[in-house]
This record gives C-alpha cells, sequence and structure tokens, in this order.
C-alpha cells in the first residue's frame, strides 16, 4: 500500500469519521479534510454531502485551488471561489501521519442566519479537531484532557446558541459529546439515557450500536456510567468497552454535569420560544419587529389594533405596510437607537398620538433588523386637551374678572361724579369735576391699551437704536420717576452695537421696568442700570437693592393683574416682558447675590443688510395674528430667536437678513407655488404646517413637510417638536 493511501486509511477510521460528523453537524459547516504526506494532497472527508433540509447534494470542492492556498501560507486563509466563502485551517500533524487541513463552508441551501460567523466557527472546528486528533494520536494525560475538555465546552455553547431551542438541539450536542467519549476513552461505543424522574426523554447512541444496546439489555461487555441529577434532570452516561476504566470514569462524571446543563438550557430556550409570543401578545404597547431587508416579521395584538390590520396581512410585507413617524428611521437602517414623543399617526383617516422608539437589533455588530414599540397616547392627549381647555376657561374667567374689576373703580368714580353734575346742585364743588373724570377715563383708555398689548402685538416702527444714547435721552424721565421715591439711580454704559427698536414702545418697557425696580427699593433706595454685551446680544440689567423676591412673586412676576402694590394694576413687567419679545429678545427677573434683585433683557445686535444673514432658529409666517402672536411669545419665552411675518410676501422681506432653521406655516403652503419658493428661499429650514383638518394632513404629507401641527396649538408640545427639529440639525 502506498505511503498516501496508508495514511489516509488511518484518518478515515469510523471513530475519527464519526467525530468529524458531529462537529460538522453541531457547527453547521459543510467540513472537508485535506490531507497532505510529503508533496501529495487528497481529499479524504466530507460531510454533509447534503443539505440537512432539503436533501439537495453539497458540490464538492476544487483540490487544486485549495491546494494552492495550503501551499502559499500554512495558516487560517478565508477564500471565496466561484461566489463560495471557505476557511481553510491547519490541523497540524507529524511524519508518521501526514498533515491535515480542514476546508469549512457553509450550509447554504436552506441556511438559517447563524451566529458566529463562518470563519469563527471554523476557528473552533479547528481548535477541537486539533485537540482530538492528539487523542487519537497519543491518548491523553490530564492536562491535555482539560484543553480537550475546554474545546469541547467551547463547541457545545457555540450548537447551543445556533439552535436555540430547536427540535434536534440535544441530539446535535449528545451526539458530540457522545462522539468526542469515544476519542478520549479509546472507546467502541457510548450512550446517554436523559429525562425527569417522572418522565423518560430519550437514548442516542454512538458508536457500535448492536454491542451497546446489548450490554443496556443484558449488561453483556464492559461498561462505565455515571448518573448525574439537576433538580428534575436526570442523565445516565455510559461508554463501552474503554480502554482506561479510571480516567474513564473521572471524564464520565464531568460529560455527566455538561449533560444536565445541556438539558436545563435546552429546557429554557423552549420555555422562551413557548413563552415569548404570549409575552409580547400581553404587552400593551405596540410591538413590531422588521427584518434587515425591511420586512415586518412579527406584529403583537397590540400592534394589530393600532395599525389597522392583521397579524397574517401585516407579516412578509414591507416595513411601508405599516406607516408610521418611525417609518424614515428604518428606511434610512438608523444605527442608533431613535425615539419621538406625541407624534400624529394616521389610520384609516383617523388621527391618532404616538410615543414611538426604534431600535436597531445588532448581531455581531451587524443590523440584523429593527424592534419598534409603540405607545398609543390619543386617550392622553384628549384628557391634556381637555384639561387645557377648561384651564383656557379658568384663565380667561379670571382675566375678565380682574380687568372687570380694574375698571370698575375709575368707572364708578366718573359715574358719581357725572350723577353730582347732573343735580346741579353746589356749583362751586363740580367746577373740577370735569378733569377729574378726564382723568379717570385716561386711566381707563391706559389700562384697556396695555391689555391689548398683551393680546397681539402693536404696530411697532423700528429703527436702528443706540441703545446707551438712548437711555443718557431718557435719563431725565428716569429721575422724574426716581424722586417720587426719594430714590437715588445710576446709569452705567459701555460701546456696544446698535439694537433694531421703537423707540416709543422701548422707552415704555424701560419706564415700566424700572418703576418696579423702584417700588421694590422703597424709600431712598438705590437702583442701577447697567449695559453690556455677550456673544450677538445686549444685554441691560436692572439692579434693586430692595427685600428680593419671594418664592410666590417670583413665580407670578409676568402673570397679569398680579400685583403686591396697593394700587397696581399688575400690568407693568407683563407688558414690559410682551414689547421685549416683540423685539425678539428675552426678560428675565431673580434675586440678585448680595440681596436685591436684578432684571436681565437680552436683545439681539441690529443686523445689517450688508450682504451677511443672521441665523435665527424659527420664522413664523401666520396671518392670524391671534395665533402667529402666541406662538411667537411661547417660542421666544422658551429661548428661541424667533422672527415672524404676516403672509408670504412680508416673510420674502426678510430673507436677505435672516436664515431661519424652522419655518412654521398656515395655508400659505397650501398653494404648490408658494412650497416652491420656500423651498428654493430657505433649502435647509424645516417646515411646520398649520393643520386645520384631515384634508390638510393629506395635503401636508404629499409636500413633504417636516412636521405637522394641528389647531388648537398645544404650545408646550410645538416647543418640544421645535427644540427635537433644531436637535437634528
Amino acid at each position: 500500500m502506498g505511503s498516501l493511501a496508508r495514511v489516509k486509511k488511518y484518518w478515515e477510521s469510523k471513530r475519527w469519521t464519526s467525530f468529524l460528523e458531529s462537529t460538522a453537524a453541531g457547527l453547521q459547516l459543510n467540513l472537508t479534510l485535506i490531507i497532505q504526506y510529503g508533496n501529495d494532497f487528497s481529499r479524504s472527508f466530507h460531510h454533509p454531502p447534503y443539505c440537512p433540509a432539503c436533501r439537495t447534494p453539497i458540490a464538492d470542492i476544487n483540490l487544486p485551488d485549495i491546494i494552492i492556498s495550503i501551499k502559499s501560507q500554512n495558516e487560517i486563509v478565508e477564500l471565496d471561489i466561484n461566489g463560495a466563502k471557505l476557511v481553510v485551517a491547519p490541523l497540524g500533524g507529524d511524519p508518521c501521519h501526514g498533515n491535515l487541513y480542514v476546508v469549512a463552508g457553509e450550509l447554504t441551501c436552506c441556511k438559517k442566519a447563524a451566529h458566529p460567523t463562518l470563519l469563527e466557527r471554523a476557528v473552533l472546528a479547528q481548535k477541537l479537531l486539533t485537540s482530538f486528533r492528539h487523542a487519537l494520536n497519543e491518548g491523553f494525560e490530564g492536562g491535555r484532557l482539560s484543553l480537550q475538555l475546554s474545546a469541547l465546552r467551547q463547541v457545545k455553547n457555540i450548537v447551543l446558541s445556533l439552535f436555540n431551542g430547536e427540535e434536534n438541539i440535544l441530539a446535535q450536542v449528545f451526539d458530540l459529546i457522545l462522539s468526542a467519549l469515544i476519542i478520549l476513552s479509546d472507546a467502541q461505543g457510548s450512550w446517554i439515557e436523559y429525562g425527569t424522574a417522572e418522565v423518560s426523554g430519550g437514548l442516542l447512541i454512538k458508536g457500535d450500536e448492536q454491542r451497546v444496546k446489548n450490554h443496556i439489555a443484558s449488561h453483556a461487555g464492559h461498561a462505565d456510567t455515571a448518573e448525574i441529577s439537576n433538580g428534575e434532570n436526570r442523565v445516565r452516561l455510559g461508554v463501552f468497552a474503554p480502554a482506561d476504566g479510571k480516567q474513564t470514569q473521572d471524564l464520565l462524571n464531568l460529560m455527566a454535569q455538561e449533560c444536565t446543563l445541556v438539558l436545563e438550557i435546552d429546557h429554557l430556550f423552549k420555555l422562551l420560544h413557548k413563552q415569548l409570543p404570549m409575552i409580547l401578545g400581553a404587552v400593551g404597547s405596540a410591538v413590531v419587529l422588521v427584518s434587515k431587508d425591511g420586512i415586518i416579521t412579527y406584529v403583537n395584538h397590540a400592534a394589530e389594533l393600532l395599525l389597522g390590520g392583521k397579524a397574517p396581512n401585516l407579516i412578509g410585507e414591507p416595513a411601508d405596510a405599516a406607516p408610521g413617524p418611525w417609518s424614515a428611521c428604518i428606511q434610512e437602517k438608523t444605527s442608533r437607537r431613535v425615539s419621538g414623543h406625541m407624534d400624529n399617526l394616521i389610520q384609516k383617516q383617523e388621527l391618532r398620538w404616538v410615543n414611538w422608539q426604534v431600535s436597531p437589533l445588532l448581531d455581531d455588530e451587524q443590523i440584523a433588523g429593527w424592534l419598534v414599540l409603540v405607545d398609543d397616547r390619543t386617550d392622553h392627549h384628549n384628557w391634556q386637551e381637555a384639561a387645557r381647555r377648561a384651564e383656557r376657561l379658568a384663565v380667561t374667567a379670571a382675566l375678565a374678572g380682574s380687568l372687570a374689576h380694574e375698571l370698575r373703580n375709575p368707572l364708578g368714580a366718573a359715574k358719581g361724579m357725572l350723577q353730582l353734575i347732573g343735580r346741579k346742585e353746589k356749583p362751586e364743588q363740580v367746577k373740577g369735576y370735569a378733569d377729574l373724570i378726564l382723568r379717570e377715563i385716561d386711566r381707563v383708555t391706559n389700562l384697556l391699551n396695555e391689555f391689548l398689548l398683551l393680546g397681539r402685538p402693536a404696530e411697532m416702527t423700528t429703527e436702528p437704536l443706540d441703545l446707551a444714547a438712548f437711555l443718557q435721552e431718557i435719563t431725565p424721565l428716569l429721575k422724574s420717576e426716581a424722586n417720587n421715591y426719594e430714590a437715588d439711580i445710576f446709569i452705567k454704559t459701555e460701546e456696544i452695537p446698535m439694537i433694531n427698536a421703537d423707540p416709543g414702545q422701548f422707552t415704555q418697557a424701560v419706564l415700566n421696568l424700572v418703576r418696579n425696580a423702584l417700588d421694590a427699593a422703597g424709600r431712598r433706595g438705590r437702583v442701577l442700570l447697567n449695559l453690556s454685551k455677550s456673544g450677538n446680544n445686549v444685554i441691560l440689567t436692572i439692579k434693586d437693592n430692595g427685600p428680593g423676591l419671594s418664592a410666590k412673586v417670583s413665580g407670578n412676576l409676568f402673570k397679569p393683574f398680579f400685583t403686591t402694590k396697593e394700587r397696581g394694576t399688575g400690568l407693568g413687567l407683563p407688558v414690559a416682558q410682551a414689547i421685549v419679545h416683540n423685539h425678539g429678545g428675552n426678560i428675565t427677573i431673580e434675586n440678585a447675590p448680595g440681596g436685591g434683585a436684578i432684571c436681565q433683557v437680552t436683545l439681539p445686535f441690529y443686523a445689517r443688510q450688508d450682504g451677511k444673514t443672521t441665523d435665527i432658529d424659527v420664522l413664523v409666517t401666520v396671518a392670524d395674528n391671534l395665533l402667529r402672536y402666541p406662538s411667537e411669545q411661547a417660542l421666544r419665552t422658551a429661548g428661541f430667536s424667533v422672527i415672524s411675518a404676516a403672509d408670504l410676501s412680508e416673510a420674502l422681506l426678510l430673507k436677505e437678513r435672516y436664515c431661519p432653521a424652522v419655518l412654521i406655516a398656515d395655508k400659505i403652503i397650501s398653494e404648490p407655488q408658494n412650497i416652491e419658493i420656500i423651498s428654493r428661499t430657505w433649502p435647509q429650514a424645516k417646515t411646520f404646517a398649520i393643520a386645520e383638518d384631515e384634508h390638510f394632513h393629506e395635503h401636508f404629507i404629499e409636500a413633504n413637510v417636516f412636521q405637522i401641527v394641528t389647531k388648537p396649538l398645544d404650545y408646550v408640545r410645538l416647543i418640544g417638536q421645535v427644540r427635537k427639529a433644531l436637535n437634528e440639525i
């Protein structure tokens, strides 16, 4: 017999090929064994010969291609031969028995996605086969046995992760363990009996099946066994005709423990597979699983209700079959978790409000799909909306009551004086009544003007304003106010850029703030006005040396009609705030370090038309004053830079000066030509469309707007949506 034929026969022994088959099945690999003896190569073992699922024959490898890779480098190498992925790994050898190589490929026909990768499983096969090749050649000792058991345990864990509770998991794992026992014990056969105390699970035999059966039935021949129980699981493991009884017994005890662990894990996997649909079905949130190819693979009952379809009609369909605010994340194949709060979902012409989250499912750092969780918050939104309506009614009633109270006093006084005049008694006493009546009427007029300013912006005539020069100009007015309190007022300025302001309105705002500070400082108090700049803003601070703000006062400062003064109207600070907001600024009042209170007014620099534009957060283009103005105020109060326009033509006048990140528009976007103008003028802006009804919803979706906002506006939600949009830029 030639040398290569002799070596090939050695490596084709029944024990070795049986172990190779078990390894191939356990790791879901197509394995081929290559023998090298001298300069000669031969293909020895090839398993499986056909696909275990569909029985399609698996083609042999092309030996010359493999030989080239073996000769070029004696290490693990990945190959791509005619589209087939292969891994070639050396198993070592010796002069007597030659060198061995294993070629690992995927079971491509009817293949399921496997974890770990082909290379990782090929490396495990190399470790295991190299270790057991030594046992086959030289027997084993304690240190080498530990290595072999460690390698076997690794493969066993991989097999468990590959099958995850499928019906053949026990056969796959136990087949591998029984094959290993035959080699490590130099035995003729092995078997395992497993089950619970009440139920016998099964019997698996490896090696000389007939002699093992005879031994089990009548104890014919010598065998070593080990029996172990772990909870309900019972395992009896046996080796027939081992070469070394003592070492075999130690090995059996170790392997029996491994087998009970396998049974326990298998039970957990099967329980999980059985219970998972039940668990997800009981979850209140809608659960949708989407594959990496964008196909819906699972929906629970809550998802059926929310998405308006039955599972059989949704599973297997593209993710677009269940559209929602999360759809863009899946289309873009997001690799990070993305969520949305109180977003719109339209199903069967019905508007729903949802919180949602899309999480990528990663397999070895590669996206395997996405988990979509959706909570239907429509009822919660409706409850909140009802509460807000009730709150608005309460506020309206409170404002109306406060205004009526404030108007009643001067009107009552004027009425009384008119009655006295009408009686024509004591003419000398009623001569001055006309002046008093005019004064009370002026008081009513001023009160109404201030109140109206809170509800809508007055027309402004803005101009570039040097705030330092402006303060010097109104100093006599400020000192006159201070004289009423016998207080001192100081003004400190520095050279700063101009602002864009209406001098008349801004005078009213500064006077209101200074009066408030003087009233807080009291008799012989001190008020300091300081002008400075920070970034692209002018900062005006007004500090007093009064007692400071209590918690109650601090929380109500800008609330209309809230006052701590005996004869105050409670409109001074709200009016000042409205004027500052109308100028694109912001205002805060808080306790100052060291005592007293400090008011800070922040205003943007004047934007000159020098070819440069100023980046701003929001442009509000809404025709309805009662909608535009509150939106401006809410967004400015939240800290956004905001400008506004009543229509598109007015907004276009601002294009040379401002570049908005977000555009909020109403019906102007319903005209196709306007959509085109907006896209061309502000291509980077994210457009929010204010919708009236379902018809508008559909139109806005066709216009591809970023966000739809429905009436009546929820300003808290609007602020959150704008902040989210800005964060995404």
